[in-house]
């Protein structure tokens, strides 16, 4: 509950800062630092993107047996534990709830960083 209200409370208070090519890369020209300017959502919309597009080419392919699946699940529902929207929720399949979760507002880039991690060493 209180992880819930932090985010909630950091979302709504602290302003999303703009994340400039100079503070990346350091000594960085100035033409590309002029181009690049991210801001948190569209880091977070990336990682959210990669983690369900890997989850999608994986299970067209096969690359992920029954087991494997259900650990993903498994991982997501522990890294969103503190928060009741997930609780009784009802979904056609593993597949469907994987999807679901995925894009849930609480999870954080570690989280997706972990998910797309996982999945990687599942595929190879």
């Amino acid at each position: 509950m209180l992880t819930y209200l932090i985010k909630t409370l950091m979302h709504k208070y602290i302003p999303k800062e703009n994340h400039y090519a100079e503070d990346i890369i350091k000594g960085g020209k100035e033409s590309i630092a002029a181009t690049l300017c991210l801001t948190q959502d569209e880091i977070y919309n990336s990682m959210y993107h990669e983690a369900k597009d890997l989850f999608h080419d994986s299970i067209k392919a096969g690359q992920l047996n029954r087991e494997q699946i259900l650990y993903i699940k498994y991982s997501l529902r522990e890294f969103l534990k503190d928060y009741r929207e997930y609780y009784n929720a009802k979904y056609k399949n593993d597949a469907h709830e994987i999807y679901s979760l995925l894009k849930s507002p609480f999870l954080s880039n570690e989280h997706y960083t972990t998910i797309i991690t996982m999945m990687n060493k599942f595929i190879h």
